[in-house]
């Protein structure tokens, strides 16, 4: 239920229209609150600004009038400018794009802020009567006139902000680093360092008890497999309900899956171990922790925002685009990405609410899957530029220089590996001697942190100093002080 909840949510910001529409309900209720109360607000502390305020029905109408013209006008302005700039943005930079360009707020408040103006012109427009102020029936709502007047002028600033807006949001720098912030604020939430040491923890006493091949379920004959029946991509996974099933029957539950992933109708979504109390009930809530949809989203799958970057540098590095730049931003972000999830570990056991046993286990990306699965096919594209190749063993080089594991060490080394026989393929000899030096002092790239920090300072490319490193420092710095 809890996942449902959220999926309506996460769609309904991502709407374009629900901002809007909130804004122009919004106006409508103040329009019809203002031109009420007007009957019986006394007004006579305000007579002294009457030449702010009061005006005569006709006039009113008239200043309605064109603000609520001028305002539905500028909104169909807007409207276009704004797919104008998303085909753009489709284009350029992929139609995955279009997602972030639906979830900007600054173009549904901007549209909403033209909406709300012309319904709120328009409401109090109605209510006016008469044709001259000293006439019997004569009706104006001074303070709701004189807010209208407001509202269309700050509409003119909402305009301008707009007009800076749009080429703000589709400049490819910005467009990256949304998408590189989103990355990186999923990474910090999906793979927290304070739960690192849990989930380690978890997994260990598993081991120790040589319980953990037992929960694999392969050739696992008393577990009960629990199937898709449709198709679509598993958007959130709610493993609070997995767990709470999983205490409720007193075994584990082994997820096969992950958030992102296809599945199609009579797949494998995962296993409960103990199929000897499993009913239909316990089957239907299994599958109601799975939500799929037509789409992936970004709420739990972080390897959607990577695609996403691994997209755009895919399009740079493109011959008709030829932008090796906007592609070593997108590389930029996602080793930034890497760093992180190279020192941590996503949750992979979940404990039940007493805390002592773990009655989930799930299928998180990992920093290996990850790096293979974006890297591999940037590597491609990177591989027939010059600076997108050189520059893909800078961020290889970046990554090399943490404290990593044996086997996150080794997939980088065959990434550089990999890039030079690709790059053999386009690239020109002097070229290619410049990235196989390069990958020679990525292989000296040790653990030792010694050896380490001397290479990192001796190589200008890597991002230390100038060739020749301390040594070149301290000279220059002992000329200076004589």
């Amino acid at each position: 239920m809890i996942s449902m909840i959220k999926k309506f949510w996460d769609d309904v910001l991502g709407s374009y229209w629900f901002v809007p529409a909130l804004m122009a309900v919004a106006s409508i209720a103040l329009a019809l609150y203002l031109t009420q109360s007007q009957w019986v607000l006394d007004l006579s502390l305000l007579d002294s600004f009457s030449w702010l305020y009061k005006s005569t029905p006709e006039a009113a109408r008239q200043v309605l009038a064109t603000i609520a013209g001028s305002m539905i006008t500028v909104a169909s302005v807007t409207f276009s400018i704004t797919i104008a700039s998303v085909a753009y943005a489709a284009s350029q930079f992929g139609p995955r794009l279009l997602t972030n360009f639906m979830y900007d707020r600054g173009n549904q408040l901007t549209l909403g802020t033209f909406i709300a103006t012309f319904l709120y012109s328009l409401m109090v427009l109605r209510t006016l009567t008469g044709s001259d102020a000293s006439a019997s029936d004569a009706f104006v709502p001074h303070i709701a006139v004189t807010l209208a007047v407001i509202l269309g002028v700050a509409s003119i600033g909402v305009l301008i902000y707009f007009i800076h807006h749009v080429p703000s949001s589709i400049h490819a720098s910005n467009v990256i680093c949304d998408v590189g912030s989103q990355l990186l604020e999923k990474v910090n939430t999906l793979y927290p360092e304070s739960d690192s040491e849990l989930e380690l923890e978890a997994i260990a006493d598993l081991r120790d008890a040589g319980e953990f091949e037992s929960l694999i379920p392969t050739g696992f004959d008393g577990a009960r497999e629990v199937r898709a029946q449709c198709d679509g991509f598993v958007q959130f996974v709610d493993n609070a309900v997995l767990v709470e099933l999983a205490e409720s029957l007193g075994t584990v539950v082994v997820l096969s899956g992950r958030p992102g992933d296809f599945v199609h109708a009579d797949k494998c979504l995962g296993w409960i171990l103990d199929s000897s109390r499993v009913g239909d009930a316990e089957v239907v809530q299994f599958r109601s922790a799975f939500l799929l949809g037509p789409k992936r989203t970004a709420a739990q799958d972080v390897m959607f925002l990577s695609r996403e970057l691994t997209e755009i540098a895919a399009r740079a590095l493109s011959p008709g685009v030829n932008d090796p730049f906007t592609a070593m931003s997108c590389m930029d972000w996602l080793s930034s990405a890497l760093a992180v999830m190279a020192v941590r570990k996503a949750r992979e056991a979940h404990r039940g609410s007493s805390g002592d046993t773990i009655r989930l286990i799930t299928n998180p990306v990992s920093a290996v899957y990850f790096v293979r699965d974006n890297l591999d096919m940037m590597r491609v594209y990177a591989a027939t530029d010059r600076n997108a190749a050189l520059y893909f063993q800078v961020i290889l080089g970046r990554l090399m220089l943490l404290r990593l594991s044996t086997e996150m060490r080794q997939v980088l080394s065959d990434q550089s590996k990999k890039l030079l026989v690709n790059a053999g393929e386009s690239l020109c000899a002097p070229e290619m001697e410049e990235l196989e030096s390069r990958y020679n002092t990525l292989l000296n790239l040790s653990e030792d942190t010694a050896s380490t920090d001397k290479i990192y300072l001796e190589c200008e490319w890597l991002g230390g100093c100038a060739p020749g490193g301390v040594s070149v420092l301290l000279s220059e710095r002992r000329q200076n002080l004589q």
